[in-house]
């Protein structure tokens, strides 16, 4: 299991995730690993994925809407990375005028 954040939105504030998988991956340089109607799936593209190695996750980050809530899951990441995944995130956002803040759970 990864850490979690969570940030509250209003319906008429969510993005959809194929627009948020997107913009990550256009202005953010990560790949996009799966996207389902529930949620994506992401990874850096200067980081590889080493199938048989049991401690390396297929994605560096997964996001899904859960209950009028946006879910951040990060999987093996250092604070730094962590710190830069969710500033990526957030922009994300601003840039559609939308204050995205996440917490911890």
């Amino acid at each position: 299991m990864g850490d979690e954040y969570i940030a509250n939105l209003d319906d008429d504030k969510k993005l959809p995730l194929d627009k948020i998988a997107n913009a990550l991956c256009f202005t953010n340089r990560y790949v996009l690993v799966e996207c389902s109607m529930g949620a994506i799936a992401l990874r850096s593209s200067q980081r590889e994925w080493q199938p048989g190695d049991p401690d390396c996750w297929p994605e560096d980050f997964r996001l899904c809407y859960d209950d009028g809530k946006l879910l951040l899951t990060i999987h093996g990441s250092t604070r730094q990375e962590r710190t830069e995944i969710i500033h990526d995130i957030q922009s994300v956002f601003n840039n559609q005028n939308i204050l995205l803040t996440f917490e911890e759970i």
